[in-house]
């Protein structure tokens, strides 16, 4: 990314729109990028755990989605994820 490549909040919000046109490896690069920078980055860990689940890793994504909540235990879409994969069980 040629514009603002030091900006997380930036980078995680193009990584969504990669993820809406099903574009799931360019979104992984933008969400690793994200958390290369800032490891807790919440938004980025979700959007990562949504790309494993769109490539069938459940488990990985499960990771993700707890790593997310011990950072910001209140987050509704990783509360929500997480019951989704609880339910697979």
């Amino acid at each position: 990314m040629k514009f603002a490549p030091a900006d997380v909040d930036l980078r995680s919000l193009l990584a969504d729109q990669l993820m809406t046109k099903r574009r799931f490896g360019a979104a992984e690069a933008e969400y690793t990028a994200v958390l290369r920078s800032n490891a807790n980055h919440a938004p980025a860990i979700i959007g990562l755990a949504k790309v494993r689940l769109q490539q069938n890793r459940p488990a990985d994504a499960r990771e993700l989605v707890e790593r997310a909540l011990r950072i910001t235990p209140t987050l509704e879409e990783a509360l929500s994820i997480k019951a989704s994969l609880d339910k697979r069980r």
